[in-house]
């Protein structure tokens, strides 16, 4: 009898060892697996782009002399290289130039080329409707609506870990046309939204006003003759509520020519809208007697790529002549352009 209880417990401690065994055995399945299963997962994040830092270079027009002078890759609309960011941010050049609202610069930048640091710094919520209420309309005018890869729900409310508008341009917002640029853009934008174009002299500057002579009328075209006979004075508001504003660009000066363009404001007095040193030079002035505002938008367009081929056909050649081509055709520089490297393009272009 003893024996046989002898005999059970070692058969009980035998079923209890292997069950321990098999316990060991799964365990052991299990890390493996899980051992495979995180190799694999690191496998696939180490091929993931993983942020770096370069320098902004001189033909990223858009964001080239901005405040800081490094970016972060990818960007925050997910190109992975720089020369991707370049080529994609090359046709907003023309919002910028459209001068529609201080900050746009300021916006667009922090998407295509984020400030380099650890994370990414994302414009606020603020900073994009700021910008949107500015240029939107603008944009629509010429066929362009607002894309859903610059929607201001998709941006952080203003906090301090997102980027701001600037405080500092508040202070003469209330006079937007003696701060006006002369681009291409800007100016053909503005004569299209004018009721009056004028080359003028300055008589007398104001506060709120000023008043003009010699005019000569650019747009409409009929009016000039009764300017030219009757010597007429004009005054043009600053603001369209007549508002106090500095107008630091206008110098009465009897051999200073301007150019003037105004709207029919309120009560039908004439608000200045834009006013420039008048230069003969400007492309942007050739333009106007051949002008239809209703195809503006896609003469803006179609003057973009004719820069960006210009500017790649010039590279080009440059990097072929100091390779020891000859290549005099410039079909031949286009096709040859997409032959050299993009490597070998930038170096060039670092140099210059």
């Amino acid at each position: 009898m003893f024996r046989l209880f002898f005999n059970w417990i070692i058969i009980r401690r035998i079923i209890i060892i292997a069950q321990f065994d098999n316990h060991i055995q799964a365990i052991s399945s299990w890390s493996s697996g899980m051992d495979t299963y995180m190799s694999e997962s690191w496998a696939v994040l180490s091929r993931m782009p993983q942020p770096s830092c370069v320098d902004i270079p001189r033909n990223f027009t858009l964001c080239h002399g901005i405040d800081y002078a490094r970016m972060r890759l990818p960007n925050l609309v997910d190109h992975e290289t720089l020369d991707e960011a370049v080529q994609q941010a090359a046709p907003w050049i023309s919002l910028l130039r459209l001068n529609c609202h201080p900050d746009t610069q300021r916006f667009l930048c922090s998407l295509f080329a984020p400030v380099c640091l650890e994370r990414a710094i994302y414009p606020c919520r603020s900073l994009c409707e700021a910008v949107k209420s500015g240029c939107e309309k603008r944009m629509q005018m010429y066929g362009f609506p607002w894309p859903e890869m610059l929607n201001c729900n998709k941006f952080p409310i203003t906090n301090d870990m997102c980027i701001q508008p600037h405080e500092n341009y508040q202070v003469n917002k209330s006079c937007t046309s003696c701060n006006q640029v002369g681009t291409y853009e800007n100016i053909l934008d503005h004569f299209c939204r004018s009721d009056l174009v004028l080359k003028v002299k300055l008589k007398s500057v104001s506060s709120n006003h000023i008043v003009v002579q010699k005019a000569r009328s650019i747009k409409p075209r009929e009016t000039e003759a009764n300017l030219r006979q009757n010597d007429v004075e004009l005054k043009l508001q600053l603001t369209e509520n007549n508002e106090n504003c500095p107008c630091s660009s206008a110098k009465a000066h009897r051999n200073k020519r301007y150019l003037a363009m105004a709207y029919h404001g309120r009560n039908g007095v004439l608000v200045l809208n834009l006013l420039l040193p008048w230069r003969k030079e400007k492309k942007a002035l050739k333009m106007f007697r051949k002008l239809d505002c209703k195809t503006l938008g896609t003469q803006i367009r179609e003057r973009a790529r004719r820069e960006r081929r210009k500017k790649l056909r010039a590279k080009a050649k440059a990097a072929a002549a100091r390779l020891g081509l000859k290549m005099p055709n410039p079909r031949i520089i286009t096709i040859t352009c997409s032959f050299l490297s993009v490597r070998d393009l930038k170096q060039f272009d670092d140099k210059q």
